[in-house]
């Protein structure tokens, strides 16, 4: 079971500053309904956003919108520094509330707008949002800090907004890896059909044994493994946002039926449709 897979944390917002990770093994598939903004400080690694693969290295900055499915890849050994930031945006909201924040916002959370992936910052600004990083991860405990940790966020998504209006992300910021990322392009555009390796390599004319051996290799899971990873974070943002059924929610996404869906969305959640939709409304 994919425990990390769960919607966390449990406070509307919670900072994690310059902690080490090291890679014993594989990362598993993550989403959650907190906008989630990463420093990678030292290290490398590639990290997977939806439908894009990003590579990293030191001072790399990456925006995941809530919901949003993402992996992030690197050698088994490897060790990296980074800082996380989660947000539960509609506390944003309702702690700030004016119509300047809700612009301000917007193209974080709101599906009317791009992924936004990985952002080209200059090291000055890096260095600056590491220093709010660093005093909101020391004033979060003081319980009076509320306000003053929301003034921090929006101070961040001001700066990183402002170089997401110049439009200066380079291309090769994106890993080119051509039958992976048209693997993955193809199931992003068909997630609401009957998916596939056999008709994903027929559409792609790829050998079966070539593409699975190399989505494994590179991606470390296999290509089901993805499908049914991206299908979830769909129906997990449909039954947060959406008045469907379970039923109707199965239906769009392409199964057979409403048991094999309830089936997968416990295996990779831990928990069934209708008790995520209990988890997540009463958050």
């Amino acid at each position: 079971m994919e425990k990390n897979y769960i919607d966390k944390p449990e406070s509307p917002y919670s900072v994690h500053y310059r902690s080490e990770r090291f890679f014993k093994e594989p990362t598993d598939f993550k989403c959650h309904k907190h906008l989630e903004i990463y420093i990678l400080h030292t290290g490398s690694a590639s990290t997977l956003i939806e439908d894009e693969i990003y590579s990293l290295e030191s001072d790399s900055l990456v925006v995941i919108k809530p919901f949003e499915l993402h992996k992030t890849n690197t050698d088994t050994g490897n060790k990296i520094i980074r800082s996380n930031l989660y947000i539960n945006m509609d506390f944003l909201l309702e702690k700030l509330g004016a119509s300047d924040i809700v612009q301000l916002v917007n193209p974080f959370c709101s599906s009317d707008f791009a992924s936004i992936g990985k952002v080209y910052l200059a090291h000055e600004v890096i260095e600056e949002i590491d220093h709010l990083f660093k005093t909101m991860a020391e004033e979060i405990k003081n319980p009076d800090s509320s306000l003053y940790i929301c003034l921090c966020i929006c101070k961040i998504l001001y700066l990183i907004r402002r170089q997401l209006t110049k439009k200066e992300i380079p291309s090769a910021y994106l890993v080119e890896s051509n039958p992976i990322r048209q693997v993955i392009h193809y199931i992003n555009q068909n997630l609401h059909g009957n998916l596939n390796v056999n008709n994903i390599r027929k559409e792609l004319n790829y050998s079966k044994y070539y593409l699975c051996h190399i989505f494994k290799k590179y991606m470390n899971c296999t290509i089901t493994e993805y499908i049914q990873n991206r299908k979830i974070s769909l129906a997990k943002k449909y039954l947060a946002g959406m008045d469907e059924s379970i039923t109707n929610i199965s239906n769009m996404l392409g199964y057979s039926s409403q048991t094999y869906f309830s089936t997968v969305f416990k295996n990779i959640t831990g928990m069934t449709p209708n008790d995520y939709k209990k988890h997540i409304s009463n958050r």
